[in-house]
């Protein structure tokens, strides 16, 4: 099954703001597609302090710390209409 990267882009975002910590088990992603999710939003300027490690053939994503920019809220309220699918999108949820 193909994933919105849009839809999951705009709930990490708002699972960040409402500083809750999103996982890629929270959206049936690979460590892979997720790291390079957060890494588009954190070089887009919509969060800060994700924190990417490189280790033996591993990608470590530490983002416990990482914060929602004023850019990034902007996008959230210029793109509300998204929250109407996001409701669901995280799987168990």
């Amino acid at each position: 099954m193909a994933i919105d990267q849009l839809k999951v882009a705009f709930s990490i975002l708002h699972e960040l703001s409402e500083e809750s910590i999103p996982k890629e088990k929270d959206y049936g992603l690979s460590d892979r597609q997720f790291v390079h999710i957060v890494l588009d939003l954190q070089d887009k300027g919509y969060i800060r302090n994700a924190v990417i490690s490189l280790g033996d053939d591993e990608l470590d994503l530490y983002i416990d710390e990482a914060y929602v920019t004023l850019d990034g809220l902007q996008f959230l309220h210029d793109n509300s209409t998204l929250m109407k699918t996001y409701k669901g999108l995280k799987a168990g949820v």
